[in-house]
Order: C-alpha cells, then structure tokens, then sequence
C-alpha cells in the first residue's frame, strides 16, 4: 500500500512538493513555529539528520565504489567545477551591482559557495543519471567550496569559519550514507522491484525534509512580507540565471557524452546546499536568512518541475 502511494507520488513530484511546502508553511504559521521553543528545535535538527540518510542511502546504493575513484569523467567534473564557481558568483554580484543589498549579496554568494545541494544526488537518481559522477562532482564542489568560503567571508567580511567545521558537515552528510549503503549493497540483491521501493524512501525523505525546512521558517516568512516580496524577485533572477545556464550546459554534455551525463551535469549545477548557506548565516549573517528561506521556495519545487519534463524523454 505505502509504494503504491509513493509510486503515484513520483509520477506527481512537482504537485507533492509544492503541497507538501504549503502545508509546512501554514501549518507552520497557525501553530507558531517561532514559539515552539529550543527543545522542538533540537528534536529537528534529530530528526533531519536520518531523513537525509533515507533519502541518500537508496541511491548511493547504486554507485559501486570503485565507479567513483576511477572517475572517468575527468573532463567533465572540471568543467562542472568551473561554471559552478564563475557562473553564479558572478550572478550574485550583478544582483548586488543592481540592488546595493549587502545582505541579498550575502545570501546568494553562499548558494554559490556551496554548489550540489543534499538532494543532488536524489534527483539524478530518480531520472536515472549517472550516481557515482554526481557524488564524485558533490564531494570536489563542496570540499572547494568549503575552502573557498572560509577565505572569500574571511578577507571580505570579517567572518571567522572553522574550514574544518564545514568539512566535518560534507563528510557526516556525504560519507555517512555511503558507508551505510556499502552494508545494503552486500546485504540486499539490488533487483528491479527493490529499486523501485528503495526510490519510494527517498522520496519519504526528502518530502519529509523539505516540510520541516518550510514548517521551521514559516514564521520568518510571515514576519518578513516586505522582504519575502521584494526578495522573491531578485532570487528568481539569481536562479533563472543559474536555471538557464545549466538547461544549456545539459544540452552540451548531453550531446557530447549521453543522457545520463546530461542530466547529472543539470542538476550538479541547478542544485545549490541551502542547508550549509542556511547554517553559516544563522551563524554569522542572521539578516541574509530571510533570502536563502526563499531559494528552498525557489529551488525545490523547479527541481520537481524540471524532473517530470526529463522523465517524458527518459526510459524508466
């Protein structure tokens, strides 16, 4: 019974997730998220940690290890790497250039930082890319990235991060599941119908992630209208940007290596870690986190979109 509803909440993903962030932010607003204390933040932070390893351990469990130390497509992470710290970089600073908003400047040079989000690798899983090049593209971006930000921040905003901090959050998000899905793999015959199921869970997770990331900042939304309206704007241009530049990038490599390639290389540039961006500026740029609560809005729900117009020219 719980397949066959998850199997009809993949076919609908995009109508899922915008649901599923509507609920989460009324809900959210009618119980006072705000109000509801440290200790129900604390069971939070708890409870996202296995969810993000039930969504990433089913398609880890698909990359044999040695697919990622081969790397066979050198060429093609570089290129990934390269347009993922110039192309919205410098999106970001336009946007700064046009508004003169430090804190908008702030919020999108993080997203930057930290390409490849938490879902990267779910989604190319679930239009049946190439796993083991996304993983080995997620771990060189936010091992730069984390390197980058601590110098970028540090020299031009005073702000003091521990490198090791953010590597020690990579490796708890990133080799965690991995080790785990190694078990699976050994344990479980990786059949078709177990695919299938194993997708279902991913799904669970990442739904149940997206509405605790929306129930948690529902409050900062409703408390922040002017900024939320204002705001919208320019993150929907940061991310038509970044949207139009890796739909041409898909296109290329689509061309020049395979399918699966294509849609790995779209959704290794698309996808940006709010979660990181969000935990730095809670941190050390609390005026930014109204914008980056507005990229999970933004982000996901085209994501779903984009996901359903790639299954149509995809064989599942």
């Amino acid at each position: 019974m719980f397949f066959e509803v998850m199997e009809k909440v993949k076919k609908k993903l995009f109508v899922a997730v915008i649901i599923d962030i509507s609920i989460a932010l009324i809900l959210g607003k009618l119980l006072n998220s705000s109000a509801l204390g440290e200790s129900n933040a604390s069971i939070f932070k708890i409870i996202v940690l296995p969810l993000i390893y039930l969504m990433l351990i089913p398609p880890m469990s698909n990359i044999e290890s040695k697919e990622i130390v081969k790397l066979k497509s050198k060429k093609l992470i570089l290129a990934t790497l390269i347009i993922n710290f110039t192309v919205p970089p410098a999106l970001a600073y336009a946007i700064y250039c046009l508004t003169g908003n430090v804190h908008l400047f702030i919020a999108t040079l993080l997203l930057s930082l930290f390409p490849t989000g938490s879902m990267t690798l779910n989604f190319v899983h679930l239009c049946h890319g190439d796993e083991a090049l996304a993983m080995a593209t997620q771990i060189f971006s936010l091992s730069i990235g984390a390197i980058m930000a601590t110098v970028l921040l540090g020299v031009f905003f005073s702000a003091k991060i521990s490198f090791l901090s953010l590597i020690e959050k990579v490796a708890l998000v990133l080799a965690g599941p991995f080790i785990i899905s190694r078990f699976v793999r050994r344990k479980v015959e990786i059949t078709g119908e177990v695919k299938k199921k194993m997708k279902s869970l991913s799904i669970l997770g990442m739904l149940s992630i997206i509405f605790i990331s929306g129930f948690e900042k529902s409050a900062l939304i409703f408390q922040n209208t002017k900024y939320f309206i204002s705001g919208m704007f320019y993150i929907l241009a940061f991310y038509g940007g970044v949207l139009l530049t890796a739909l041409i990038y898909k296109s290329i490599v689509s061309k020049k290596f395979g399918a699966k390639e294509g849609i790995t290389a779209f959704y290794t540039t698309f996808l940006k870690n709010i979660t990181i961006s969000l935990g730095l500026s809670a941190l050390l740029f609390p005026a930014s986190i109204i914008y980056l609560v507005l990229a999970y809005i933004v982000q996901l729900p085209t994501a779903s979109y984009l996901y359903h117009r790639f299954a149509k020219n995809t064989k599942f």
